[in-house]
């Protein structure tokens, strides 16, 4: 960085220009982005590639980058493939892989290790599964008292609220797919989806 002005340095150098520059080079530059296109393809692409994540860590990675608001076609194909309940030999092979069971847990405490799995608008809330989802599968799937400690834990938490299952959006635009951020309300269970 220059600290003091050199009669050298042209005068459209300044620390601005200087932090701009060096901003756009870490986080990419706005103008040039790709955006991730949702056809079907790319979502059974990416679906395969967040289910067959070896660690937390990349299956966190993962949800951030492809469903950054825990909703979405995306994210509700991942949630119905989460939903499957294990075969004994299946986890038995592999004792590093996340387990689905793990990774539901990871979405139900918004927690991956001591950090935490959303660390965006999304980590004011905890998430409610939408009408779709069996509630009973799900506390199989991670275990009953497990669930219901979790649940016991998001008490006090805020949820947002769960439109129709058609995800066709209401007079204002807004749907599961595009909540509104400011209808809000505190968490009372997952089998009272408002």
């Amino acid at each position: 960085m220059i600290l003091h002005i050199d009669q050298t340095v042209p005068a459209n150098v300044t620390k601005s220009n200087i932090l701009s520059i060096l901003d756009e080079r870490f986080q990419g530059n706005r103008d040039n982005t790709v955006t991730f296109n949702l056809t079907p393809e790319n979502i059974r692409i990416v679906t395969y590639k967040v289910l067959t994540s070896k660690t937390l860590e990349g299956f966190g990675g993962l949800l951030r980058k492809y469903c950054s608001k825990r909703c979405g076609s995306l994210f509700s194909d991942v949630i119905k493939n989460l939903l499957v309940l294990p075969q004994t030999n299946e986890t038995e092979g592999n004792v590093n892989t996340a387990t689905n069971k793990d990774k539901l847990i990871a979405l139900l405490t918004n927690q991956v290790g001591y950090s935490q799995l959303y660390n965006n608008e999304m980590s004011a809330f905890c998430w409610q599964p939408l009408a779709d989802v069996d509630i009973n599968l799900l506390a199989k799937i991670v275990g009953q008292r497990e669930f219901e400690k979790i649940e016991k834990k998001n008490m006090s938490e805020y949820v947002l609220h769960c439109y129709r299952i058609s995800n066709k959006p209401n007079r204002h635009g807004f749907s599961n797919y595009k909540p509104n951020m400011n209808n809000k309300f505190k968490f009372t269970g997952y089998n009272d989806r408002h």
